[in-house]
């Protein structure tokens, strides 16, 4: 193979492993953010029967 062949087919892997680790991150990240936004909504769930309780 010639050699700028070899260099295009690093190149390529590279650029795969790194779009893989980028796409595992993104992920993780929607994950940890969907956990936090349900426990804002349940606490506000929470508050908001608290209110409704209280007779002002």
């Amino acid at each position: 193979m010639p050699s700028s062949t070899k260099n295009l087919i690093r190149l390529m892997l590279v650029a795969i492993i790194v779009l893989a680790f980028m796409a595992g991150f993104y992920q993780s990240s929607l994950s940890v953010e969907k956990k936090k936004y349900k426990l804002l909504e349940n606490k506000l769930e929470k508050l908001e029967t608290k209110i409704e309780e209280m007779d002002f």
